[in-house]
């Protein structure tokens, strides 16, 4: 396979799963847009991820193994050194794109200043945990991303490969928020573009509720202690807004100190949130009671990918 002028690289890192991974692999392959490479990167799965598409003949489709697990990092990290096109998306192996993802991207890249450096889209949920988005940023967003993820998932964004290349690609030593870690460097080169479409269905299931909580708390550790200057640097207010991000993030995931560190930050940051922390801080009790009641399933990094 030639990708030489193919302007898109679609890159799905792997782990195992392999009915969820054909799903998401035939959500590429049914793109409007034709022209794409498509490098599926098997992370030491004990399944035969190679077998498994074997079926899917479509030139467009290549398979890479790494010898053992490395994680998602490092497997998106091999796509991009493989990729020929000028513009790399990536997409989970769970979750699924509609098919004119990258033809609607493609058109934010043409439209945007030619100094942007990521286009996103919405993503659908299912099962639902929160309502769809209504808000997206776009332009310069580093400081709206050192107070939190204000794109998504990876399985949204499509990046400029210069651009991947010139920040290093994913930062593999964090166990999670290596998404967010990306958008943060990114966004320091040029703006950022949005589709404001719903175009990615994410999806929660059985077994994607948090791999490891800890992985989860470890990696919003390491990410702060890595922009410690840039999160200091922020103005009290939006310094006080990053802490109460963390502090919610921190209670779905029942680290009750790392939550109650955030949460003095915040308030010392700027006191005058404490009514809006009250107010945040009931939602999110209530938000808790009325999911468990439910029985839906909480928000969280997902096992495998």
């Amino acid at each position: 396979m030639s990708g030489a002028n193919r302007p898109v690289s679609v890159v799905i890192p792997a782990f195992n799963r392999l009915d969820m991974l054909r799903r998401a692999v035939a959500s590429v392959t049914a793109q409007t847009c034709r022209d794409l490479e498509i490098l599926v990167v098997d992370d030491g799965s004990d399944d035969d991820v190679a077998g498994a598409l074997s079926d899917m003949t479509d030139a467009r489709l290549k398979v890479v193994r790494h010898s053992r697990n490395r994680g998602a990092a490092a497997a998106r990290n091999t796509g991009i050194a493989l990729a020929t096109g000028e513009y790399v998306a990536f997409l989970d192996s769970d979750d699924e794109w509609l098919p004119n993802l990258v033809e609607r991207q493609l058109a934010g890249f043409a439209s945007a200043p030619p100094e942007t450096v990521m286009v996103y889209v919405g993503v659908r949920v299912v099962p639902p945990v929160k309502p769809p988005r209504d808000r997206f940023p776009r332009g310069r967003l580093a400081q709206a991303l050192m107070v939190r993820n204000v794109i998504g998932s990876t399985s949204c964004v499509m990046v400029r490969r210069t651009a991947l290349e010139a920040i290093g690609g994913f930062d593999e030593t964090l166990p999670s928020c290596q998404d967010w870690d990306l958008y943060m460097r990114l966004a320091r080169l040029g703006p950022v573009e949005a589709v404001p479409e719903t175009l990615v269905v994410y999806r929660i299931h059985g077994n994607s509720i948090t791999g490891s909580a800890l992985a989860s708390i470890t990696g919003h550790r390491r990410l702060r202690r890595k922009h410690a200057a840039a999160i200091a640097a922020l103005p009290p207010s939006l310094r006080a807004e990053h802490e109460m991000a963390m502090t919610e993030l921190f209670l779905w995931k029942r680290a009750w100190r790392d939550a109650a560190g955030s949460l003095l930050r915040a308030l010392r940051a700027d006191p005058g949130i404490w009514p809006q922390a009250v107010d945040r801080l009931l939602a999110h009790r209530l938000r808790r009671f009325v999911r468990r009641r439910r029985s839906w399933p909480l928000p969280g990094r997902r096992n495998g990918y």
